[in-house]
């Protein structure tokens, strides 16, 4: 009888270690973009419960289970900013592959659209103005600034890449560059040698211009808005190397594994060789562009970014005319999804822009801008609310001195500082209606401070 007594022991010790076995279970899957399957780090959690995670920086993620069996299948739900919230079934102990859609905001004041020009022939719909489009247009020399003049409502003076909106002046343009204000985006400012932008199109993920109902986080923008953003995590390396008589470009990309990316170029233009292929060696130039960007994922929740950018440009002529000018920029930004609707993102940077301009034995000025600046974003979806707010900080020290013929020189110089704060809330009556309620608190300090509210309201339906 202790016989069967210590069997029947054995097979529950055995059966318990069995059931046992099975707990916790896991589910494995990857969460991507559906168009350009770049992996996202959503999260994702099992309905009616308060299981859940955050998909890695490569989008993959694991959920342990602790009351499900092997082969039972579970509902998953995923939810990322920006993307449409996805259910899906999972089985437990089978890799799945999740693929999300953009939810575009139909109200969102940023729009970018061209013209016939990039438009498909047969529907004649308008389409967004991609990046191979600014290599591709006639007479852009890649250059997305240059680029933007054939959309709907911006022009440009004559062998410029300044921009005008709706009729208004280059200078009531502002310009972004990943969430960093950037008061001198040309390689020099007189009017004949604004063709080209400081911004290299190698590293540049997309752009937006806005030439109305600007959004309240953009201050000191009077007839539009033109918001870069460089390229940010990469899935797999990239990049190239072409050189010409004109100079050397070059570009790489280089995913770190769980760490980030790293994203660079370097580009030398000169004119020697050219000058002297087509005798007029009278002129001459230099420029040389750098940027560096490293984006580090800290955790799952947080990522830091570190950016870098140097362009200098110079001219000289036999006449006697000379002009230089210096871009350098260097800042980071911080960015937490403190939340699975909610993310902040704080930027702080340095930007210093330094031009000299002469004409021999005649006029020489000297111009110096020093900018600090910071900012802080949040947005907050709530389904039918999606709250944005934020602010802004800005100190400017700016100098400038001339020099002319007869001895005379001159100089000037004024600091002043702009706080600035927003909130946004994109409200969603239907699927096809939404409304825009929000406002910009600003205050800028000189010889007094001065303080605006600025109230922005706007509609929305969809026909079709």
């Amino acid at each position: 009888m202790n016989i069967f007594l210590f069997v029947f022991l054995s097979l529950i010790i055995l059966g318990s270690m069995e059931l046992k076995a099975e707990f916790p279970v896991i589910i494995e899957g990857k969460v991507v973009d559906k168009e350009t399957r770049d992996p996202l780090p959503a999260y994702v959690f099992v309905k009616g419960s308060d299981v859940g995670t955050s998909a890695d920086y490569d989008g993959t993620f694991k959920l342990a289970l602790e009351s499900i069996h092997t082969g039972d299948a579970v509902i998953l739900e995923i939810f990322q900013l920006g993307y449409r919230r996805k259910e899906a079934f999972a089985r437990v102990g089978e890799k799945i592959l999740i693929e999300l859609d953009l939810e575009p905001l139909p109200s969102h004041e940023v729009l970018v659209t061209a013209d016939s020009m990039v438009a498909e022939e047969e529907t004649q719909k308008t389409v967004t103005l991609k990046k191979m489009d600014v290599y591709t247009l006639p007479g852009t020399a890649a250059d997305p600034l240059y680029a933007s003049h054939i959309l709907p409502g911006v022009n440009s003076l004559p062998d410029s890449s300044s921009l005008l909106i709706r009729g208004g002046s280059s200078e009531e343009v502002a310009y972004y560059f990943d969430g960093i204000e950037i008061e001198h985006p040309f390689l020099t400012g007189s009017l004949h040698e604004a063709y080209f932008s400081i911004f290299d199109n190698q590293v540049i993920q997309g752009f937006s211009v806005s030439t109305s109902g600007f959004h309240t986080k953009f201050g000191d923008a009077l007839s539009g808005i033109m918001d870069i953003a460089a390229k940010d995590s990469l899935s797999s390396g990239e990049g190239g190397i072409g050189l010409s008589i004109m100079g050397l470009n070059s570009y790489v990309g280089i995913p770190i594994k769980r760490v980030g990316s790293l994203i660079g170029s370097y580009n030398r233009g000169y004119s020697d060789l050219m000058t002297k292929i087509n005798n007029r060696e009278e002129s001459e130039f230099d420029t040389e562009n750098a940027f560096i960007k490293l984006n580090i994922h800290l955790n799952r929740a947080n990522s830091l970014r570190v950016l870098g950018m140097m362009d200098q440009y110079d001219f000289a002529h036999d006449s006697g005319f000379s002009t230089t000018s210096q871009n350098m920029l260097a800042g980071f930004s911080l960015t937490s999804s403190l939340a699975k609707n909610l993310a902040t993102t704080l930027t702080i940077s340095r930007v210093h822009h330094k031009a000299f301009f002469e004409v021999k034995d005649i006029l020489q000025n000297d111009f110096e801008d020093n900018i600090l600046q910071a900012r802080w974003d949040t947005s907050l979806d709530l389904e039918s609310h999606f709250l944005e707010f934020g602010a802004d900080i800005q100190g400017r020290n700016l100098s400038y001195s001339y020099e002319q013929e007869s001895g005379q020189s001159e100089a000037y110089g004024v600091k002043g500082t702009r706080l600035g704060f927003y909130f946004s809330d994109k409200f969603r009556f239907s699927d096809n209606f939404y409304l825009t309620l929000g406002g910009r608190l600003s205050a800028l300090s000189l010889r007094n401070t001065e303080v605006n509210f600025d109230p922005r309201f706007s509609l929305a339906c969809f026909l079709t």
